[in-house]
């Protein structure tokens, strides 16, 4: 997007903070995450005061160069940093960072979209949700087919 773009230019991450969210925070997350793809200066972020828009920042940071160890940056939404850790987890095929996710369900998720990605069923045994299990276990033996 322009603000993006912008962004980069200047070399100014908080001119994202500009982008209108619609009661979605992703639209504010996707302007960080692009513009940090090209700028790739995760320190940026730092200088965001506000604490929001910092974790959305090293969130969108953390994804466009799948680095999980941003994610612990994510100080201001636990859903947030979930979601930083499973997208990079599920990117990366590294299901040790599926552990950091709080959430159970995103968890499992987590664990079951990285075993259908690499056919890897040992993985479905992470799932503690039992239908999700077998939902795990019957993708993998589903796309084998």
């Amino acid at each position: 997007n322009c603000y993006s773009q912008y962004a980069v230019i200047e070399k100014n991450i908080a001119l994202c903070d500009n982008v209108q969210n619609y009661g979605q925070y992703w639209f504010r997350t996707y302007c960080y995450e692009d513009a940090q793809k090209q700028l790739k200066e995760p320190e940026l972020c730092q200088s965001l005061e506000n604490i929001y828009s910092k974790s959305y920042c090293f969130m969108g940071v953390g994804i466009g160069l799948n680095k999980a160890e941003l994610c612990e940056k994510v100080t201001a939404d636990e859903e947030a940093k979930n979601y930083c850790y499973s997208s990079i987890a599920e990117e990366t095929t590294n299901e040790k960072i599926c552990e950091k996710i709080v959430f159970e369900l995103e968890k499992n998720s987590c664990y079951a979209n990285i075993a259908a990605k690499t056919k890897n069923t040992k993985l479905c045994e992470k799932v503690t949700t039992n239908s999700l299990k077998e939902l795990c276990l019957w993708r993998i033996k589903d796309e084998s087919k």
